[in-house]
């Protein structure tokens, strides 16, 4: 939009939305896969928020009437974390010109009460997790503040996956005019300041000032940004870094990414995976998550492809607050182009890297004023002080048009940030960021700190004659004590200790959290020339007491009253050059967790999980400042815990000060105490000389060189100690995974163990997941047959019918058949947690009386989340089905999958009970369960005499009548792709789908048959997969017999052209797990037995081939969907 100035954010889209329909908008994790994108075009973003305002006009019905001329816009507030619903639900509101005011989740209730009240916003839209502060803040007020649960608004995970399927039924329009002056000066956003010297200020920022940023950029360059750019920004929305790239990035038509994150800021370990996407062409991100990405570099096994990922960027920009030279200077050496912006929400960006400077000016240090805004700035020199000679401050004047209205802090109307800089001795316009005029500490994640009340509150104690905060460009703040030499010689030095953390947390009980002083993060200097001015009555207490070495080591060494004035006030430059290697030790022991003293953790005897997890829970009861006993629930998330960042990095540093080091990543890797706790133990046990790293090694290298010799070979002899410690990593981390499968297995178990059992049967089914894919066609099959008397249907949340209804309507499946209240009941629940899913006492009796089989369909996907995350959702859900399944004998079926057994440990699969060795099931929590659950079927076989019955589901297909496939599918999007681009990759993979209607049918005539088999009957196991198996060149003919006329080319032309396609085709999402999927040999496939299954339902055996005309009716239903273009599918039907 170079050429054109809009007048509002909403239009600048419009017309995005009509030039560039199809080009890539926004990419944002997909919610099943965390690892990946899904991304979207303008016109798709442009209906997803159409759908959401639609959905926002059901709770604003007098929205309309708020708008007219005599009403002001009214005011929505925001609370909630930075994800994908938050940053359409910002858009959304704008859509109905509604005024944003995105609040950030680091304000304090007092904060946030202060904002709301300010700008009399009349909403205030929260996630669930700060409902409670929400429900304070109206108490207080006592006014008629709405309160608005976003859970209830936000899209769900199924219309983010499928957001393209369904077109809204109302189109907000947004006309493009010529006259755009007066739009140009509305203000449809509020963002507020950090709230560092007093409470946050909300600033009103309008079209113009957010407009203008894209045009300040491509002043310095035309190419600043560009059209194909794919922006991925490591920053909260509800900060105006983060948020002002979007309107950036869209103004010039490229895409902006959202992290690969559910919430914000990434894990560590989610950084490096992030980086690993190759539609990304340039990251913004804030210094504090850069260090931790080149921190987390620097532990990896791969540094160099991890600095090759990010040399392919055009550039890493940040801002929010200035980055170290080191680690610049690290970037700078493994050739990774660096740029950083400077500015403010009041007063927009003001300068920036030069993309064509002089090689030899760092890029990340040397910024230019922008010319666009230096006619409106004053520089002025502060001479004044000795130590400031070469400091300038930027003063913005009066009639700034780039300013926030009404910002003015001096007295001739001007405004001044209050930064300092040093100008470039050779290069007029060129600054790089010092300081701050008014002592406000600028912290590394973009956070501020004013030390000045913090100090006074500290101060206030009679223990402390000074005090210092410090943390400027670090993490977090600290602080330098100086004592009262006459209140500390009453005291021994713990006593000193405790008396100086009650004077800090004083002064953190009005500070943000993230201005919040750690005890960690203190640091007591000696006395003030104490042998002169300490009385001689003084000196006679401390030279009696019987600690007075020890009080003279720790207190009295070093002469610094020339660091303080006569006032008391500090000499702060002076400070922090007299003590900078000291404060740095500070930080380098309190976020990196280094400590020479290893010694120091013998003495804390910790030989069992349990004990280790006591002395965690002791920890963060401390950190938390929780009791104890709050924390008896060792299973808990960290996140559930409020334990943020700052906390985390305490939580680290007690664990190598006190057990034992380790890398901070394993925290977020292990977030519950129960988990860590055992991770730890491993650690210790791991300077066993029978398992340690060590032993292993050896073992490993020795058994190979005996191979070797053996075999007459040189071959291998130069195995190293590397490929060794990887080997010893992937083992210890796979046993962990494994014995963590087996203890939630072996809890389940037990629990069966302890109830006992009787009979009662009737000949009805109560089923769960009818609402899904497999679910509908199941429930569809056994309406139909007269053998089923009645279904009862478990159905979560609320309108039960509309759901089913509308699930049936998409796969074309006769909805009358819901309608028969003789022959189906739907019932609601909430929690499958609850051992009656919450139902009524009398439903839940008649379920106990009348059913005779329950058929356990429902299961969460999830291939990215740990085994544990299952157990709430998902095992429990098992357990208490069975149960009900036990009070009577009823027989039991469940769906499992061939995860539960597809490892390769075991290449051909048996119809049979799994061996109990977790290391059978695909190693991911999805795997994993099913491997659990069927395990625990099993138990309820032998200890509860349920008659079980497990059916193990492959790859289930389109079914055979429309040819309706879920788009969003591995498979659907591959071959989408392919016909996008007009080629397909080779590769060695054997296909035996199952069409899932098939898969249905099979399902429910196995059901119906075991009405007839004896309870000690073997075959209980089934395997659904197409008996009838193709290799890839078959499919591949198929696929041409069918129309698709796509070129054959090796795997590595595939990738390379649907990476170039830049993340306009939906399977670029996916492009690692294709780079997987056709490098897998033919000889690692694990091979699935259907003999057993064939013999008990002839429907399997009789099932589709996977052929040509099959193939041909997906490809078809992709093409009506508009999933696959006709340039290369030249044989559709339109019929």
């Amino acid at each position: 939009m170079r050429d054109r100035r809009p007048g509002s954010i909403m239009e600048m889209l419009a017309f995005q939305v009509r030039q560039r329909p199809d080009q890539c908008c926004l990419l944002y994790p997909h919610p099943l896969h965390m690892d990946s994108y899904i991304s979207i075009t303008y016109r798709q973003f442009d209906t997803l928020l159409n759908r959401l305002a639609n959905k926002l006009l059901t709770i604003l019905p007098d929205i309309n009437d708020t708008k007219s001329s005599t009403f002001e816009t009214p005011v929505i507030s925001l609370l909630a974390n930075s994800d994908v619903n938050y940053l359409l639900m910002i858009y959304s509101l704008l859509k109905l010109d509604i005024v944003v005011f995105p609040l950030s989740t680091r304000n304090d209730k007092e904060a946030v009460q202060h904002l709301i009240e300010k700008t009399d916003a009349k909403y205030l839209f929260v996630s669930s997790q700060y409902l409670p502060i929400a429900n304070e803040i109206k108490t207080k007020l006592n006014s008629s503040l709405h309160i608005q649960i976003l859970d209830d608004l936000y899209l769900t995970d199924n219309e983010l996956i499928h957001q393209c399927e369904e077109s809204s039924d109302v189109h907000f329009s947004v006309e493009i005019s010529s006259n755009n002056e007066a739009k140009l000066q509305q203000a449809p956003l509020i963002f507020h300041s950090s709230g560092s010297t007093a409470l946050p200020k909300p600033i009103h920022l309008t079209c113009k000032r957010l407009l203008s940023t894209y045009f300040i950029y491509i002043s310095v360059h035309p190419d600043y940004w560009r059209n194909d750019d794919v922006l991925l920004a490591w920053g909260p929305l509800y900060h105006l870094f983060a948020f002002c790239m979007t309107i950036v990035i869209w103004q010039a038509g490229g895409a902006f990414a959202l992290p690969l994150a559910k919430v914000y800021p990434p894990q560590p370990t989610k950084l490096l995976s992030n980086i690993e996407c190759k539609q990304i062409t340039t990251l913004i991100t804030v210094p504090d998550l850069l260090e931790k990405l080149v921190q987390m570099i620097k532990i990896s096994d791969n540094q160099q492809y991890y600095y090759e990922l990010l040399q392919r960027l055009r550039f890493i920009g940040f801002g929010g607050a200035s980055c170290s030279n080191e680690l610049c200077q690290e970037l700078d050496d493994h050739h990774v182009q660096t740029r950083c912006f400077i500015g403010g929400t009041e007063t927009g960006i003001i300068m920036v890297s030069d993309p064509e400077n002089n090689k030899n000016l760092k890029r990340w240090k040397w910024m230019k004023l922008l010319a666009m805004r230096k006619p409106y700035t004053q520089i002025v020199s502060l001479t004044n002080d000795d130590e400031s000679k070469c400091l300038k401050e930027i003063v913005f004047l009066s009639n700034d048009p780039f300013n926030t209205k009404s910002i003015s802090n001096r007295p001739d109307g001007s405004y001044s940030s209050g930064d300092l800089f040093s100008e470039h001795p050779d290069m007029p316009d060129y600054f790089t960021i010092e300081s701050r005029l008014d002592d406000i500490l600028v912290h590394s994640n973009g956070e501020k700190t004013n030390p000045i009340p913090i100090e006074y509150k500290i101060k206030e104690h009679a223990i402390i004659k000074n005090a210092m905060v410090f943390g400027h460009k670090y993490f977090c703040a600290g602080v330098l004590i100086q004592l009262n030499t006459e209140e500390a010689m009453k005291y021994e030095f713990n006593k000193i200790e405790e008396k100086v953390w009650l004077a800090v947390q004083h002064g953190n009980q009005h500070s943000p959290e993230h201005s919040k002083i750690v005890q960690e993060m203190i640091k007591i200097l000696p006395l003030n020339n104490v042998l002169k001015t300490v009385s001689k009555k003084a000196w006679d207490i401390v030279y009696k007491r019987p600690d007075c070495s020890e009080l003279c080591s720790k207190l009295f060494v070093l002469k610094r009253s020339e660091l303080f004035t006569d006032k008391g006030n500090t000499m702060r430059k002076k400070v922090l050059a007299h003590y900078s290697s000291t404060i740095e030790n500070m930080y380098e022991k309190f976020l990196n967790g280094k400590d020479d003293d290893q010694n120091k953790r013998q003495h804390i005897k910790l030989h069992t999980a349990t004990s280790i997890g006591d002395y965690l829970q002791q920890i963060i009861s401390s950190i938390l400042s929780k009791p104890y006993s709050s924390l008896n629930d060792r299973k808990q998330l960290f996140s559930n815990l409020s334990i943020d960042s700052l906390n985390m990095t305490r939580l680290h540093r007690q664990i190598c000060d006190k057990i034992v080091a380790i890398p901070k990543h394993l925290l977020y890797e292990n977030p519950s105490i129960d988990t860590l706790a055992k991770k730890l133990l491993n650690l210790i046990n791991s300077n066993n000389e029978w398992t340690s790293e060590k032993a292993i090694n050896e073992y490993i290298q020795n058994s190979i060189k005996n191979v070797c010799k053996s075999v007459h070979t040189n071959k291998y002899l130069s195995l190293t100690n590397e490929l060794s410690k990887q080997l010893w990593n992937d083992l210890t981390e796979q046993n962990d995974s494994n014995k963590q499968t087996e203890e939630v297995l072996d809890k389940y178990i037990e629990r069966i163990k302890k109830d006992v059992n009787y009979e009662n049967t009737k000949q009805i089914v109560l089923m769960t997941g009818a609402t899904g894919s497999l679910g509908s066609w199941i429930l569809h099959y056994l309406l139909e047959n007269v053998q089923i008397q009645h279904c009862y249907c478990l159905i979560r949340g609320e309108n039960p019918h509309q759901r089913l209804n509308e699930s049936f309507k998409s796969r074309q499946l006769n909805t009358s058949l819901l309608e028969n209240k003789s022959r189906l009941t739907l019932l609601t629940f909430h929690d499958y947690n609850k051992e009656k899913f919450g139902l009524s006492n009398d439903i839940y009796d008649q379920l106990q009386q009348n059913v005779t089989d329950i058929l356990h369909v429902g299961w969460k996907v999830n291939f990215n989340v740990n085994v544990t995350q299952f157990e709430q959702d998902c095992i429990q859900n098992l357990y208490h089905l069975l149960k009900l399944a036990k009070s009577t004998s009823k027989r039991f079926h469940f769906i499992s999958s061939i995860a539960s057994s597809n490892s390769g440990l075991q290449l051909v699969i048996k119809e049979e009970r799994l061996k109990r060795n977790s290391q059978l099931a695909t190693n991911n929590g999805y795997g994993q369960s099913k491997y659990i659950a069927e395990h625990m079927c099993y138990a309820a076989r032998d200890l509860w005499n349920v008659p079980t019955h497990i059916y193990r589901c492959g790859q289930l297909s389109g079914d055979t009548l429309y040819g309706i496939w879920n788009r969003s599918e591995i498979i659907s999007m591959m071959l989408c792709a392919s016909g996008a681009m007009g080629v397909m990759p080779r590769c060695e993979q054997m296909l035996n789908w199952l069409p899932v209607n098939e898969a249905a049918e099979c399902i429910v005539d196995l059901v119906i048959n075991s009405t007839r088999q004896k309870r000690d009957n073997d075959n209980y196991v089934y395997h659904l997969e197409n008996p009838d198996r193709i290799n890839w060149q078959t499919f591949l003919d198929y696929l041409l017999d069918a129309g698709l006329q796509c070129t054959i080319v090796d795997k590595d032309d595939w990738l390379k052209r649907l990476r170039e396609t830049q993340a306009k085709h939906p399977a670029m999402m996916l492009y690692d797990f294709y780079e997987k999927y056709l490098s897998k040999q033919s000889n690692q496939l694990v091979q699935f037995e259907t003999v057993n299954t064939v013999q008990q339902t002839k429907l399997l055996e009789n099932c589709s081939k996977i052929n040509s005309d099959l193939i041909r009716l997906y490809l078809n239903y992709w093409y009506q969907c508009g999933d696959l273009t006709g340039e290369y599918f030249t044989n559709a039907d339109f019929i």
